[in-house]
């Protein structure tokens, strides 16, 4: 779970505000989009080997809106909705920290660092019991992410 503050002027009042706003992808999620070949992994490599500005702010927004999430009244659960994130979207809060985040290389560093989940290498046996379309997505994901920590790093 990632959280950042956010200071930001509200555009109906003027007045300043500050929010914190919650990030998460679960180690569940990145395996389920690792293996079902959805956008984690390629959101995260698009985000490196993009060459152009529109392709790499896609590709970032991707990761925030996948990450973003509401704490629960209960504080037991993150949730996490299509619907969820279109709101946060239209919020100024919004707008103050992906501004934030592609002016300033260190903040998205550490955001992307701190969304993205620490999974274990699996077994061979744990390996083995993967479909080889598995195996490959899982090792496309693993490549990716080591390719993120190497740009977060400046190896790159």
């Amino acid at each position: 779970m990632y959280s950042i503050v956010v200071s930001y002027e509200d555009p109906f009042t003027g007045d300043a505000k500050s929010d914190k706003l919650y990030f998460n992808i679960t180690k569940t999620e990145a395996m389920k989009l690792a293996l079902e070949n959805q956008s984690l992994e390629k959101d995260i490599q698009d985000m490196i080997d993009s060459n152009d500005a529109a392709g790499m702010l896609k590709a970032f927004e991707s990761i925030v809106l996948k990450a973003y999430g509401e704490k629960s009244e209960d504080g037991r659960r993150f949730v996490k909705s299509p619907e969820i994130a279109q709101a946060f979207t239209q919020t100024a809060a919004y707008d103050e920290l992906f501004w934030k985040l592609i002016t300033n290389e260190n903040a998205m560093a550490e955001f992307v660092n701190g969304i993205v989940p620490n999974i274990p290498e699996i077994t061979d046996s744990q390996k083995s019991q993967l479909t080889a379309d598995q195996q490959k997505r899982y090792d496309e994901f693993e490549a990716a992410k080591k390719n993120l920590e190497g740009l977060v790093d400046g190896e790159q």
